[in-house]
């Protein structure tokens, strides 16, 4: 099987029998949200079938009356756990999926008209972005670049090669490079941090991971011990967790042991208090800026 959603064996059965979407080609997917943005349709709703890395630096956008719903995906096998959560908001509505290449809508949308038999109409895009960008290469509704599983990584439309959509996790300034191959400490999953902030956080501005890729996922006690010059936690001996913060507190010599991220090109690993400093997602310029690194 190409693509699972991890469901058990008799739902797996009942899908084999349930209808797919129906398949827009990328003119008449265009058509068709062209139409919506000229009536306004606020029973439209777009649906990135994709996982969370993927849709962080390339998107469709319509008119702001069009519903835009990012599941948030780790992994394909979380969009199941999506409709399901979802399945009141999206009664009545005409649903507009669309994925890479056309392959995950095939057993999405199946699963969505299962879940929500009420949906006004289920729509996919054939051939997913891929087949958009050849028919628009000007770019057409889709902003940013298409996240490939192979050497290119991201592909933009011909006619839109600087559109940047994605952003660095540390510093929010535009950025939607992949090569460098950070991750998230948590998940494992693929994180943008500029080139700026790679300094930063490791010196080198080589591999590494970063502290956690979202409010929902907080880094876990690192796996061994790294020693390196520390700089002063700016919460000196009020820092909560002192065994898990990598800034030097009273007391500490400033060549002793720091927590990392289990290698020694790993990202900073912050506490609850030191992270707070640029709230839920953690900014390393918050950080910066409040002198928590020192000058």
């Amino acid at each position: 099987e190409v693509v699972s959603l991890d469901l058990d064996e008799s739902t797996e059965a009942s899908l084999a029998s349930t209808e797919p979407g129906c398949h827009l080609s990328p003119n008449e997917w265009h058509a068709a949200l062209s139409r919506a943005v000229e009536l306004r349709d606020d029973d439209t709703v777009l649906i990135d079938v994709r996982n969370m890395y993927e849709t962080r630096i390339g998107y469709f956008e319509c008119d702001p009356t069009i519903s835009k719903l990012d599941p948030c995906s780790r992994k394909f096998s979380d969009f199941s756990k999506f409709v399901q959560d979802n399945a009141e908001n999206l009664h009545s509505k005409k649903v507009y999926m669309y994925c890479t290449g056309g392959v995950r809508c095939e057993k999405a949308s199946r699963y969505l008209r299962q879940c929500v038999p009420g949906a006004k109409q289920i729509f996919q895009l054939h051939g997913g972005i891929h087949s958009y960008q050849e028919s628009f290469p000007e770019g057409g509704f889709f902003r940013g670049k298409n996240f490939t599983y192979d050497p290119r990584i991201a592909v933009p439309s011909a006619g839109r090669k600087n559109d940047v959509v994605g952003a660095c996790m540390l510093c929010l300034t535009p950025y939607d490079d992949y090569t460098p191959q950070w991750r998230c400490q948590q998940c494992r999953m693929l994180v943008l941090v500029c080139d700026s902030c790679r300094i930063q956080v490791t010196g080198t501005g080589g591999i590494g991971e970063a502290a956690a890729c979202s409010g929902q996922c907080q880094p876990p006690a690192p796996p061994g011990q790294l020693r390196r010059q520390r700089k002063p936690c700016k919460f000196g001996n009020r820092c909560r967790d002192k065994t898990k913060c990598s800034f030097l507190h009273d007391g500490e010599d400033s060549g002793g042991t720091a927590s990392f991220g289990g290698h020694s090109r790993g990202a900073l690993i912050l506490c609850e208090t030191c992270r707070a400093v640029g709230g839920p997602t953690f900014s390393m310029q918050s950080v910066i800026d409040s002198k928590a690194l020192g000058n």
